[in-house]
């Protein structure tokens, strides 16, 4: 049984902005991958993309993105 790949969103980053968010996330869940890792949330927030991986079954596999660190807003 071969293993569940994610995708990293940041290599497709012209797609998503060319596309937009929600459809290249389902375009990628159509694809057959088990998961993604995002590098931000381009034209949605973090709380819309968790709705939409869960909608989706798509596990987040780490995050590309600054940690929320001392006085730094995230």
């Amino acid at each position: 049984m071969a293993a569940p790949v994610a995708l990293q969103l940041y290599s497709v980053r012209e797609v998503i902005a060319a596309c937009g968010f929600d459809e290249v996330v389902r375009q990628v869940a159509g694809m057959g991958y088990a998961g993604v890792e995002p590098a931000g949330f381009p034209g949605t927030t973090p709380a819309q993309a968790k709705k939409l991986f869960d909608d989706l079954g798509l596990a987040v596999t780490s995050a590309h993105l600054p940690l929320p660190l001392g006085d730094q807003k995230a």
